[in-house]
């Protein structure tokens, strides 16, 4: 309010020291001064606008530039990691896969090898049964008493060379109902083999003993061509060893079935679970 009165107070001494034209030129002068003013301010102002706005433009590019460049490489150095990890998630699934192939190989190769054995154990004990225990005890003489220590060293080598096959199978085998069917069935087989082994080696005595009875008395004869007391105790010692024999071919024949029949129980048993098993 009092900025106007002075404004007032100012145009009525113009007024008063130069009349009406006086204010009048001087209000145009105020005018245009005004007008001069706020054109040159509008243009300070526009030009510093637009210096602004260039400085603010080139600092964005400059900005924008510096932020492409961190990105470009931000983004090179995200690719070389990324690399680097697909680099090492390759190894490892590559060695995971080698590991996984050497584990498929190697249970194939435990699974082969354990079929292997149950074959192997299956063809030694039918060769050992069906082979060096199926004795022919009326085959054996005086003549021949010296093959039976031949089949008995036989059947001892075979059951050794069982024992082997079957602790293969054991070493091979992760199934303990097959394992122990196979012991089972080893069992029955010593069983049977210690029955034969005895018959055969009180035969092979008993021969070996009637032959020497024989010969002495064949021998003794021919040179006195009488019957003499030694000659006759010679002859009824050798017929006692002959009676002897009778017996043990009666006991063969009588006892062996109980053990044949278990062997063959034992056989059947184990050759079903291996068929499951292996097929």
């Amino acid at each position: 309010m009092d900025d106007f009165d002075k404004i007032i107070k100012k145009l009525d001494e113009v007024y008063l020291y130069s009349g009406i034209a006086g204010l009048v030129f001087f209000l145009l002068l105020a005018i245009i001064l005004t007008g001069f003013w706020i054109y040159f301010k509008s243009s300070i102002e526009k030009s510093a606008q637009y210096e602004f706005d260039a400085q603010l433009t080139k600092l964005q590019g400059e900005i924008q530039k510096t932020l492409n460049e961190k990105s470009n490489e931000q983004q090179a150095l995200y690719s070389e990691k990324l690399a680097l990890y697909q680099l090492d998630l390759n190894k490892e699934l590559s060695k995971i896969s080698s590991d996984l192939d050497f584990e498929k190989n190697q249970k194939i190769e435990i699974k082969n090898e354990e079929r292997k054995s149950i074959i192997e154990f299956l063809g030694l004990y039918s060769d050992l049964v069906y082979g060096a225990l199926d004795i022919k005890i009326l085959d054996y003489g005086y003549n021949n008493y010296e093959e039976i220590k031949t089949r008995l060293k036989e059947i001892d080598r075979k059951y050794s060379a069982l024992n082997v096959i079957q602790n293969n199978l054991k070493f091979w085998s992760d199934n303990h109902e097959l394992v122990m069917e196979s012991h089972k069935l080893q069992m029955v087989i010593l069983d049977y083999s210690h029955f034969t082994q005895r018959l055969l080696g009180k035969l092979e005595f008993n021969l070996k003993w009637g032959k020497s009875l024989k010969d002495t008395f064949v021998e003794n004869f021919t040179k006195s061509s009488d019957v003499t007391d030694f000659l006759k105790e010679l002859a009824e010692e050798e017929k006692k060893i002959r009676m002897k024999n009778d017996e043990l071919y009666t006991e063969y024949w009588k006892e062996r079935k109980p053990y044949f029949d278990n062997f063959l129980n034992a056989n059947n048993d184990f050759i079903k679970l291996a068929k499951t098993y292996i097929s």
